[in-house]
């Protein structure tokens, strides 16, 4: 996979000596290979970027991934939500969406939801570990959930049920699940210091899940589930610009010129008495 990227990227578009021909119709195909960082223009997600900065553990499931056999690599990729597959490749054995001239887009059969419920889950210590686990050739997403955490309270084998997606805001994520019995809802969403979550409106821990997302620990039943990016960061910026400017209004009290005027009146009276 990281082949064809770049046999595409470095061959076919991106030419450093001369930054590639004028021609119009050069770009467009360029846009329609969705290179990473192209799908922004698309509004479309991808699980691949040029970003410099990607979270650590993120970054080592995809590297395991364009190391993987083929299907166990689509096994993984279905739970990370990828629905396509971008490939020069004319002849992969999967169907076939779409020919562009750089690319052919191939459906993944084993595509998972961005969030569903699992019932089924395996506590292990470390992100060595969880690394592990998922990229084991058993591991099978639509039946359980590697869950980097102490210990698990019992469970029992039950279908992958799809979560519903609630309208929210940005960096929020408002999900209703229904279970039929105690649970995992998984999101396929990157585990990222800030997010918070809570269950019908307690606040809930969010578990590193498969690697590198997250899920949460949910009871029988109907839940709504609201995660939240709010990083402390953002909170001791806002209470520390909100400070600022409160002191910043009382040093323009005081030293307003209307009330350092009327302040000398009053001297200069005392004064004179």
């Amino acid at each position: 996979m990281a082949d064809a990227r770049d046999t595409v990227m470095w061959e076919q578009f991106l030419d450093f000596g001369d930054y590639g021909p004028s021609s119009v119709d050069h770009w467009r195909d360029m846009r329609e290979a969705l290179l990473p960082d192209m799908g922004m223009v698309e509004g479309v997600s991808s699980a691949n970027s040029f970003e410099p900065l990607v979270e650590g553990q993120y970054h080592m499931l995809i590297q395991a991934v364009e190391e993987m056999p083929h299907e166990q690599a689509l096994r993984l990729l279905g739970a990370m939500n990828v629905a396509y597959l971008l490939d020069p490749a004319p002849d992969l054995d999967l169907p076939l969406v779409y020919r562009s001239p750089s690319v052919n887009v191939y459906s993944n059969p084993e595509r998972l939801p961005r969030a569903y419920v699992v019932c089924e889950a395996v506590a292990v210590p470390s992100p060595e570990q969880a690394l592990d686990a998922v990229t084991a050739p058993g591991f099978d997403p639509a039946r359980e959930v590697i869950l980097e955490a102490t210990s698990l309270p019992s469970d029992e084998p039950c279908e992958l049920q799809e979560a519903f997606f609630l309208p929210s805001l940005p960096n929020q994520a408002k999900i209703r699940a229904i279970l039929s019995q105690p649970g995992y809802l998984v999101l396929s969403d990157t585990f990222y210091p800030g997010w918070r979550a809570t269950v019908d409106g307690e606040r809930i821990q969010i578990l590193r899940a498969n690697g590198a997302f997250r899920a949460v620990a949910l009871e029988a039943g109907t839940h709504e589930v609201w995660f939240q990016y709010r990083p402390r960061s953002f909170v001791t910026g806002v209470v520390c610009s909100v400070a600022a400017l409160a002191g910043a209004l009382v040093v323009w009290f005081v030293l307003s010129p209307g009330r350092l005027r009327r302040s000398n009146q009053v001297e200069a009276a005392e004064r004179n008495n």
